[in-house]
This record gives C-alpha cells, sequence and structure tokens, in this order.
C-alpha cells in the first residue's frame, strides 16, 4: 500500500510544475536561485517518471535564466542531453552537450557507467566538434606539457572453439573488466570503451566488427591521443570432459608501434574473473603503473559470475543499439546471478526512464 503522504505528494506535484512553469514564462527567465533548484528538481522528477516533456519544457526555461550558477546550469544542460536522447532526439542532444561544454573551464566529463552510450555519443561529437580532433587531451592536444599516460582497451576478439556464439559477449566483458581494473591505476588515464566504440563506428575503422588487429588499435590510439593500446583475444577449447580458457593480450606503444609485451593466461571459463585479473596487473606492470585496490569501491568492482558477465554484456551490446527493454531485462537478470553487482544495477536503473517515456 502507498504511503498517504506519498500519494498527496504526487497530487500536488502536477500543480508546483504549472505554477514553476508558469513563472519561467513570465519571468524572461529570472528566477531566484531557490526556485530555480526547485524548477530544476521537478524536471528532474518528470525526467526519472517518463513525462519527458515536461522535463525538456522546464529545462529549457531553465537554460535561458542568466542568473544561474554555472555549476546549477551544467546539471541542466546535462540532464536535458538526457531527455531528448528518451526523445529519440539526437541533434537536440548534441546541441545540449555542446552548450554543456561551453561552460568549460573546469573541464566537464561524463560518466559512462551512469549515462547511456546514446548520450556520451552528443558528448563525443560536440567534444570532437569543440577541439577539432578525437583526443581524450582536455587540452585538445595543443598544449605542448607533459601528457598524462593514457590507456586504451579494445574489446577482445572471440577464438572460442566450442560455443562460440554463447561466449561471444566476453569480447565485451573482458574489455570491461580490465577498464575497470585499470581505472585504478595510479597516474593512469584509461579511454572508457564508450569512446573507443563510438570511434570504431564514426570513422568504420574496423573490417570485421568482431576483430581490433594491431594496427587498428594503433591507430585508435593515436586519434584517440593514448599512449598506450591493449588488444587481444580469448580461447575457449575442450581439454577431456571439461574446457579450459585461454586469455591472450598485448599492450603496444602507439608513438612507435612496438608490441611492449605480450602475455597469456589459463584456467576455465567460471574463473574468468581472476583470470583477466591477472592479465590486468601484467599489462600494469608493462607501462610501469601501480594498481590500486578497488575491493572497496562498488562501482568498480566487477561481478566474479561468469553468468552475471555475459548477461551484462548482451545487455551493454542492447544498450547500444537502443534497445532499452532488453538491456534492462539482460542487467536484471546479471543481477539474479549475482545481487552485489552494482554497475548491473546502475545501468537498469538509467535506462528505466527511456521505458517509461516510450509507455506514456
Amino acid at each position: 500500500m502507498i504511503p498517504s503522504k506519498v500519494l498527496t505528494m504526487n497530487r500536488h506535484r502536477p500543480f508546483r510544475r504549472l505554477l514553476l512553469l508558469a513563472l519561467l514564462l513570465t519571468s524572461g527567465g529570472l528566477v531566484p536561485a531557490a526556485q530555480a533548484q526547485d524548477a530544476l528538481e521537478e524536471a528532474r522528477a518528470a525526467f526519472r517518471n517518463g513525462e519527458i516533456d515536461q522535463a525538456i519544457t522546464l529545462l529549457v526555461g531553465l537554460t535561458q535564466d542568466p542568473a544561474i550558477d554555472k555549476e546549477t546550469k551544467a546539471e541542466v544542460y546535462t540532464v536535458l542531453g538526457r531527455a531528448y536522447v528518451a526523445k529519440r532526439r539526437a541533434d537536440e542532444a548534441k546541441q545540449a552537450m555542446a552548450k554543456l561544454l561551453e561552460l568549460e573551464p573546469p573541464l566537464i566529463e561524463l560518466d559512462p557507467v551512469r549515462e547511456t552510450p546514446q548520450l556520451m555519443r552528443a558528448y563525443y561529437e560536440a567534444r570532437y566538434e569543440l577541439c577539432g580532433s578525437y583526443t581524450v587531451d582536455p587540452r585538445c592536444g595543443q598544449d605542448d606539457g607533459p601528457r598524462v599516460k593514457t590507456l586504451a582497451v579494445a574489446d577482445f576478439t572471440n577464438a572460442a572453439t566450442v560455443d562460440h556464439e554463447t561466449y561471444d559477449p566476453l569480447r565485451q566483458g573482458i574489455a570491461s573488466l580490465l577498464v575497470g581494473q585499470l581505472n585504478a591505476g595510479v597516474d593512469l588515464k584509461v579511454v572508457e570503451r564508450e569512446r573507443i566504440q563510438w570511434l570504431l563506428d564514426e570513422l568504420e575503422l574496423q573490417r570485421n566488427a568482431a576483430v581490433v588487429d594491431q594496427s587498428t588499435a594503433v591507430r585508435v590510439g593515436r586519434l584517440l591521443g593514448a599512449t598506450h593500446v591493449i588488444f587481444g583475444t580469448f580461447y575457449v577449447q575442450k581439454r577431456f570432459l571439461s574446457r579450459k580458457m585461454v586469455l591472450q593480450a598485448r599492450i603496444v606503444d602507439v608513438e612507435t608501434g612496438e608490441i611492449l609485451r605480450s602475455e597469456s593466461v589459463t584456467g576455465k571459463p567460471g574463473d574468468v574473473y581472476g583470470l583477466a585479473e591477472d592479465l590486468g596487473l601484467k599489462m600494469a606492470q608493462a607501462i610501469n603503473v601501480t594498481l590500486a585496490n578497488v575491493a572497496d569501491d562498488p562501482v568498480r568492482r566487477f561481478t566474479k559470475s561468469l553468468d552475471a558477465m555475459m548477461a551484462y554484456a548482451r545487455g551493454e551490446a542492447f544498450l547500444e543499439r537502443g534497445a532499452y527493454r532488453e538491456a534492462r531485462e539482460k542487467f536484471l537478470e546479471a543481477l539474479s546471478y549475482d545481487p552485489q553487482f552494482t554497475l548491473a544495477r546502475i545501468k537498469a536503473d538509467s535506462v528505466e526512464p527511456m521505458l517509461l517515456a516510450s509507455s506514456n
């Protein structure tokens, strides 16, 4: 049973929104700071409830208020971008991201863990138009100062000789696991895999969508301004009555194209988490990077369950295609295998407004 207090708040919410809309429309965009925060919170609530048109109206009104501070306006444009994505209005989402970037400095970066791939693409496109390059360097490659050690991790190639299709989600899953682990590197910036996939799609760099070879990895690394790139392959083979898994990876110096180290680890498919963790440690050692412990960070901590990992990776693939319902189902499936898998919970929650919007 829903508490009467909640029912009362929900009954009053539409009237409250009408008052805020009237204030925005009649004040020429100038509203007191407290009321601006109220309008932003109402817009967030409308977005969460799938009332996207109301959210957009409130947010557009707030963008026209020159008195709002930078931090609040950045949040307004971020939520506005999400709302346009929910309405599948990609051009307007990119315009919202361009306005967001006009607020720099300081540097504004979106979190790909909490944002949809569609909003991240709008952000990357706006960033590219601002910089004129694909570099992840916030200085747009214009500063000759010291470079931060930057690492890109490509999706792995599936070379399983048994149940090839079953294991295919691990192409993304292993890469995501390594990104989470290597993000704990001291003095190391790791490029999010969403940006790499966007660049591969944008420039049609892959002849085979399921394979990232050395030349492609190096070219992607150079375009991104990365100093190093990891690419690899996983194998699953029959071994008597059991199965053997092998993870192979190479780390390349982008400037020279030289392979700095090639490593492999072997075990059972169910041990993929430990295998990838061992491989990531070896890759970090190859570029003299120390990894902090991610055990206490629930967001960076990846699942150790093979079934949860594969369900999560399938969810990511659906999410990249904008198939929100199927994506959410897979994220919830991942949670059924591992209830402590925080990433899957965050992803499932992030697509909820999209589903509510389609049903309203």
